[in-house]
């Protein structure tokens, strides 16, 4: 699989990211009959998550700013645990 960029048919400028995977469709000598494309738009997808590691650093730099320590706790084994 592969992640590409394209700009749709009819959308001038408007860039998308997608997740394309492609196969060969053989016959039974092994020759290439035809080909099976897959394609999905991630464009919000990895949006998403560069808006999370943007946000995760930013939760990183306020906690080390104002010395505020995050703990988790573990329930189901009565534990505390710093979280880094």
């Amino acid at each position: 699989m592969e992640v590409v960029e394209i700009e749709p048919f009819g959308h001038p400028g408007l860039r998308r990211l997608t997740l394309l995977s492609a196969a060969p469709v053989l016959d039974d000598a092994g020759t290439v009959q035809g080909g099976v494309v897959a394609q999905v738009d991630i464009t919000a997808r990895m949006a998403a998550e560069r808006a999370l590691r943007e946000n995760e650093v930013r939760l990183a730099l306020a906690l080390k700013a104002s010395g505020t320590a995050v703990w988790e706790m573990d329930v189901s084994e009565h534990k505390i645990i710093p979280a880094d």
